[in-house]
């Protein structure tokens, strides 16, 4: 079987949502949906929709007054948690502490690079972004 990277990174995704509206594995969701994120920032995009490695990068100017600012600054903010649920041998981290709010950005920030790269969304990922913005409200 030849997949496309956006074929699996749709797969992770899709995967990371169905488990979110069941209300199970929310470790796994964060790992699915930020891998998935990950791969699709790196896809050609379908339209000028930014990044929401992108965006976190702009809010952080902002918030810091700091234009040199660069996504190297912000990445472990952005893939911290994603590598804490993914590796067993970070020195002095035997737990991990995951909360409703790690689950959402990371579907949000896949659920984004999945409308940039032009991706029409299953009935998973509309329902967990309708869930996700009615918990956010």
């Amino acid at each position: 079987m030849r997949l496309s990277k956006l074929d699996i990174a749709i797969g992770h995704l899709e995967a990371a949502c169905m488990l979110y509206l069941a209300g199970r594995h929310p470790a796994t969701v964060v790992l699915l949906a930020g891998t998935a994120e990950d791969m699709l920032r790196a896809l050609p995009p379908a339209n000028d929709t930014p990044t929401i490695g992108e965006h976190m990068l702009n809010v952080a100017k902002q918030m810091c007054a700091r234009q040199d600012l660069a996504y190297r600054d912000i990445k472990e903010d952005m893939v911290g948690l994603r590598n804490a649920v993914k590796h067993a041998n970070r020195e002095g981290e035997n737990h991990v502490d995951l909360f409703p709010v790690d689950e959402h950005r990371y579907l949000l920030g896949a659920l984004l690079n999945a409308f940039r790269c032009g991706t029409d969304f299953s009935a998973a990922m509309t329902e967990a972004y309708v869930r996700i913005a009615d918990a956010e409200c």
